[in-house]
């Protein structure tokens, strides 16, 4: 895919852009879970819309997306930024013995997706999207397998 791109001109490009600060995170571990704290004070707040927090694994491992609706999504099917309205999401490997779910949070829009195209993407993962008016944001990452 990435070749056939590249033939009609289309690539990806990066712009650099100023910083808009700083994140401070705090992780905290236990046998299978993480908490996730992220403190926002020190972003600037001028011309900033959104802030997102990515979970994200490799593709060609973790395949399968489910949820506590009972949707069960593999691969292609997964879609990019699509969001999640369950309770709960998880992302797995296709035997579902190894992965991690994520809750939707009040507050945020939880969003699953998955990328892959050799040699350029290649993603799967549960990621927050907030408002960049929140000072304080946290979460776990409950792991299996």
């Amino acid at each position: 895919m990435r070749g056939l791109f590249l033939k009609f001109g289309i690539k990806s490009s990066f712009m650099k852009s100023p910083p808009k600060g700083t994140v401070i995170v705090t992780y905290i571990m236990d046998r299978n879970r993480i908490q996730v704290k992220l403190n926002f004070s020190q972003l600037e707040q001028t011309n900033l819309a959104k802030v997102f927090i990515l979970n994200e694994q490799g593709a060609h491992f973790f395949r399968t997306y489910s949820d506590s609706e009972g949707m069960r999504l593999v691969d292609e099917e997964i879609g990019a930024w699509d969001n999640v309205t369950a309770e709960s999401a998880k992302i797995a490997n296709e035997q579902n013995k190894i992965g991690f779910r994520l809750k939707n949070i009040e507050g945020s829009m939880l969003k699953r997706g998955r990328e892959m195209m050799e040699g350029s993407l290649n993603w799967i993962g549960l990621d927050y999207e907030l408002d960049p008016k929140y000072c304080n944001f946290e979460y776990e990452i409950e792991l299996f397998g």
